[in-house]
């Protein structure tokens, strides 16, 4: 089962939440690239492979994106 982009967590350099906007724009981003823009990092979100090293999905094919705007 793959993880719905809406539980996504996504954190700026700071360390905090983004906004709606932002948080779709990155995630679109990372959709197409498959590498998310500098200054921004995953959450956690409870996957098996999260460590100190790096929180959330390691690709865009692990994530649910239906409904996903596009703009």
């Amino acid at each position: 089962m793959r993880l719905c982009w809406r539980d996504l967590e996504l954190l700026d350099s700071a360390g905090y939440r983004l906004p709606y906007d932002e948080r779709l724009s990155v995630l679109t981003t990372w959709r197409q690239t498959g590498r998310l823009p500098r200054g921004y990092a995953f959450g956690p979100v409870d996957l098996p492979h999260e460590d100190a090293e790096g929180y959330g999905p390691q690709v865009p094919a692990e994530v649910d994106w239906e409904n996903f705007p596009t703009g």
